[in-house]
């Protein structure tokens, strides 16, 4: 860990919870996915324009 500055230490950490919540289900993956892909903003995933993504089709908060 010397080489790693406090911020990459506290990055992967944050990384490392990212993927025990992933670890969940397929749809949290997804959405964590999502979120992270827009800057954490539902509404933006909800009017994601990205068809070429492969997790389009399954993106969440669609409205159904």
């Amino acid at each position: 860990m010397s080489d790693l500055t406090a911020r990459d230490a506290q990055n992967s950490e944050g990384s490392d919870l990212l993927r025990e919540r992933a670890k969940t289900s397929r749809a949290s993956a997804i959405k964590l996915f999502c979120l992270n892909c827009v800057g954490g903003v539902r509404a933006d995933v909800r009017d994601c324009t990205s068809k070429g993504c492969a997790l389009y089709p399954f993106r969440p908060y669609r409205g159904k």
